[in-house]
């Protein structure tokens, strides 16, 4: 998401009020729930509901208490995980600008002919690459293909909408392997070029594998369902 959501961190109010990239709108409900069930204990506990005869809380305060131990590790432990990967999806981005840029600098340099097919070549490689950009960055933001990108045919957007979501990034690779192997084959590289463009490819595709394990993979489902769990008594037992 921070690939998409730019906001500028030395305005208070300006980041407190942004809309996009704003998690209230997938935990509004959450939110509610937990103010109805707030105002339930409240007005049960200011009519004493819960005391018994001798005027003492049936939830005694060393209990909630005793709660801190774990529900504080557990949320150090959600936020180290956070943080890593913060910074691992950091490096992600940073790979897909450096093999996409390489493989452009590579394509301008390397693939040789000043002919119209040679052109066609350069041409056709960049406006690959930069379709399969696309797909990888709204997949990286855990958004669906918008198939509006400027590099993409109106022709080939029909039939990439019957491909399976899943199967799309391999399909962009195997294109550009093909344009790659098609050069290589009318002598306008050679092997070892065609190796190193290839690589950039392969290190592109595992940049965004990697990102989609970032966005995937959740939390152990132990943690959290104890962080769930000890959240729940820590703040209803106050």
């Amino acid at each position: 998401m921070a690939v998409r959501n730019k906001y500028e961190p030395t305005n208070y109010w300006a980041t407190l009020l942004q809309r996009r990239g704003c998690v209230l709108g997938k935990i509004w409900s959450v939110i509610l729930g937990t103010i109805i069930v707030a105002l339930g204990i409240t007005i049960v506990y200011e009519f004493q509901l819960f005391n018994d005869w001798k005027g003492e809380p049936v939830i005694r305060l060393n209990f909630h208490r005793t709660l801190l131990v774990p529900f504080v590790f557990l949320l150090y432990f959600r936020s180290t995980i956070g943080y890593g990967r913060y910074w691992e999806g950091r490096g992600v981005i940073s790979g897909y600008v450096r093999h996409s840029r390489e493989l452009i600098r590579q394509c301008c340099g390397v693939l040789r002919g000043d002919d119209l097919e040679g052109q066609w070549f350069r041409l056709e490689l960049r406006r690959l690459l930069m379709v399969l950009l696309g797909i990888i960055f709204d997949f990286s933001c855990g958004l669906e293909p918008q198939w509006d990108y400027s590099s993409l045919l109106e022709t080939e957007a029909e039939e990439l909408k019957k491909e399976p979501l899943g199967s799309l990034v391999a399909t962009y690779a195997a294109k550009i392997s093909s344009l790659l192997a098609k050069a290589r084959a009318q002598g306008r590289v050679d092997d070892l070029e065609a190796l190193g463009m290839e690589n950039q490819v392969a290190a592109l595709v595992a940049s965004w594998s990697a990102a989609m394990k970032i966005r995937n993979t959740p939390m152990p489902f132990p943690y959290g369902q104890m962080l769930n769990t000890y959240r729940l008594l820590f703040v209803y037992s106050i």
